[in-house]
């Protein structure tokens, strides 16, 4: 996760249609005026319009690119983004430039290998520098762009050949990252390194193993940092004599990474854990307790870590939906978790914390309607610094077959969320969703769409 940043922190975007660019059969689809789309919110049916006043636009192509992997997107403080995505073995990114209205002609930014990259993420920081970490090769790669120079060379920030999984990016407003990822590690299990990026010279610095001891493996590394440089990464450490763990260590510039410590024992991993923090140092961590209860732990500089708190609606009748949870949070050290609910009609649930309040309590985003098969899954949120936040996900129809739609909702401060709807408006299935929001309350969603078997279209709606 990252904070303290304008990753995902843009002014409001003003994309015109580029339906001109679009293969004339899919065209046809998303081109059309989605303000009669079918949506659905809490499980009844129903006829939205996207009127004037702020709403998601029709949906459009960036041109000439087409993807078979989870696309990734970030905007800046000026309202110019950059999509990442793959395609064949090749990871290509694209700039929206807001004078030109349009999307750039995609280019590779990846290492000249064969082996296909994987898994994206990037983030701006308030220069408008931005960094792309993926996995390639069974390692983690970077790359990063500067305006004015353009893209550098890919480095390689793992060990050749390290078989790293699960690699997290956290960036710093004035340019500074930390990336985290497990590598094996003699005399066996997997172990969480991590290195630091440092905008003043422009170099990585080495890597640093950031859990040492122990036999046990660690999965899962997320990652934070705050207005001053210091992160907290967490991981699950699993196995060994004392059962699974979700352990933490703190990085401090001046004295390193901390020796680890656990945050939770007996740790179900039931949902993957995820960390954020605010401009001042303080962190919130969400995670399962059970396969019924999320939690979350609050790290304050001066107290340390509080008690567990309750976020969800604890109990058998509130399973969780194994692995769907997403968490967003600001400078002013307000948070959003999102989740859903594996039973009945299978809800996506959230509540927000902020400072003064705690945890609210949480309510219910979208439900599926009584007898309908599909489920939603894919969570991708996003909270600027007025506490406005967008959500989208991907519905799946469950029938068996290939249907799948884009939905989002979205509150403005301490408003109830929207009603939940349709943005993709195509018949083709659309997958792997990510969204950007910018300090207008604007926002960037990312998609794909089209059938498994080909390469699919990258698709990008915005909302203001």
């Amino acid at each position: 996760m990252f904070l303290g940043l304008t990753a995902a922190l843009s002014a409001c975007l003003n994309t015109n249609d580029l339906a001109d660019d679009i293969a004339d059969d899919v065209a046809d689809d998303v081109a059309g005026d989605i303000a009669n789309e079918e949506t659905r919110a809490a499980g009844n049916e129903g006829p939205v319009l996207l009127a004037a006043g702020p709403a998601w636009q029709r949906p459009s192509f960036i041109p000439s690119a087409t993807t078979s992997s989870a696309p990734g997107v970030a905007v800046d403080a000026s309202g110019s983004a950059i999509a990442v995505w793959r395609s064949g073995s090749d990871l290509l990114a694209s700039h929206y430039v807001p004078a030109a209205s349009s999307w750039s002609q995609p280019i590779v930014i990846d290492s000249a290998s064969t082996d296909l990259p994987h898994h994206p993420m990037i983030a701006f920081d308030s220069a408008k520098r931005a960094i792309v970490v993926w996995e390639q090769r069974s390692e983690v790669w970077a790359n990063r762009f500067v305006p004015g120079t353009g893209w550098g060379t890919a480095t390689r920030l793992s060990a050749t050949g390290a078989s790293t999984v699960d690699p997290d990016l956290a960036v710093r407003s004035n340019g500074d990252a930390v990336v985290v990822w497990s590598a094996p590690l003699a005399p066996g299990g997997m172990r969480v390194h991590a290195r630091r990026f440092l905008a003043a010279n422009g170099a990585w610095e080495a890597t640093q193993l950031v859990d040492p001891e122990g036999t046990a493996s660690s999965y899962q590394a997320s990652v934070t940092v705050d207005g001053q440089g210091n992160a907290i990464a967490i991981w699950l450490n699993h196995g060994g004599g004392s059962g699974s763990k979700l352990e933490y260590s703190r990085f401090v510039p001046a004295s390193g990474w901390s020796v680890p410590l656990p945050l939770v024992t007996n740790y179900s991993a039931f949902v993957r854990a995820r960390v954020v923090a605010d401009n001042t140092g303080n962190a919130v961590v969400v995670y399962s307790a059970s396969a019924q209860s999320i939690k979350a732990r609050r790290f304050t500089p001066n107290g340390g870590w509080g008690a567990p708190q309750t976020v969800s609606i604890d109990g058998a009748a509130h399973p969780l939906a194994s692995p769907v949870l997403a968490l967003a949070g600001n400078a002013s050290g307000n948070v959003v978790a999102v989740w859903q609910e594996s039973d009945g009609n299978r809800p996506i649930m959230s509540s927000r914390f902020t400072p003064a309040n705690g945890w609210a309590a949480p309510v219910e985003i979208y439900a599926t309607p009584d007898g309908d098969t599909s489920f939603a899954t894919d969570l991708s949120i996003a909270l600027d610094a007025a506490n406005r936040s967008h959500l989208v996900w991907k519905v799946y129809d469950g029938s068996g077959g290939q249907s799948s739609n884009i939905w989002a909702s979205g509150f403005v401060g301490t408003e109830a969320w929207r009603t939940a709807q349709i943005i993709s408006g195509s018949p083709l299935p659309a997958v792997s969703p990510a969204v950007a929001i910018g300090p207008g309350g604007a926002a960037l969603a990312i998609w794909a769409q089209g059938i498994a078997s080909d390469e699919r279209k990258v698709v990008t709606a915005r909302y203001n």
